[in-house]
């Protein structure tokens, strides 16, 4: 398996935050909008998000250790999110496509904007799971995902088809990305080898990182 450098996965993280942000503009202009119900009951009360796997629930739904959505019911824990609306505290989009809350303090900001913040700690290891500093009240910790259903269909064109954004693991995310597209980029180069005194076309797979075999 070829190494990737550095600077290519950090690279492919920018385009995803790009993803994302290009995402957010969508739902903004196309006035998408997300249900805020509770996974368990269906009630519109205050929000706690499952920390094992982004869904939400009431305050009575998050009392439990399983998340209450069906099908999912994973041993987790539960996080109050402290919301008026959803809007990203600090690109100030009203509706973003994705919502990250930190585990800490609850607060929430769009999925572009933790992973710019994750791009700017430049960590030379690449690592997402090094917490961040929350930009709102200044604590430390480390942001997960929502999990939202849209009121309505979604716009396709332009939104990435994900469920959740990367926090967390934006960087193992772009090197899954990276590496995909370098084994799909790897060209078959034949070349002449002598086999029992006659001759035959061997393909050798080769990866080509930029170049053209």
């Amino acid at each position: 398996i070829p190494m990737l450098p550095r600077e290519r996965i950090r690279d492919e993280a920018a385009l995803l935050v790009d993803e994302l942000r290009s995402a957010n503009d969508i739902c903004e202009d196309n006035s998408v909008r997300f249900s805020r119900t509770c996974r368990g009951c269906g009630s519109m009360s205050a929000r706690y998000a499952s920390v094992a796997c982004g869904h939400a629930a009431c305050r009575e739904c998050a009392d439990g250790i399983e998340c209450p959505e069906a099908g999912c019911s994973k041993a987790t824990t539960f996080v109050n999110v402290i919301e008026t609306d959803r809007q990203c505290g600090i690109c100030i989009v009203d509706n973003p496509r994705f919502l990250d809350v930190f585990r800490a303090c609850g607060h929430s900001i769009c999925g572009a904007c933790c992973g710019q913040m994750l791009l700017n700690r430049r960590d030379p290891a690449n690592r997402s799971s090094i917490p961040l500093v929350c930009p709102l009240c200044r604590t430390v910790s480390t942001p997960f995902s929502l999990v939202e259903e849209a009121e309505g269909d979604l716009p396709h064109a332009g939104l990435p088809s994900l469920r959740r954004a990367f926090a967390g693991e934006l960087y193992e995310e772009a090197r899954r990305r990276a590496m995909r597209k370098l084994i799909e980029g790897r060209k078959v180069r034949y070349e002449k080898v002598d086999y029992y005194g006659g001759s035959m076309q061997a393909p050798m797979r080769l990866f080509a990182y930029g170049k053209n075999y």
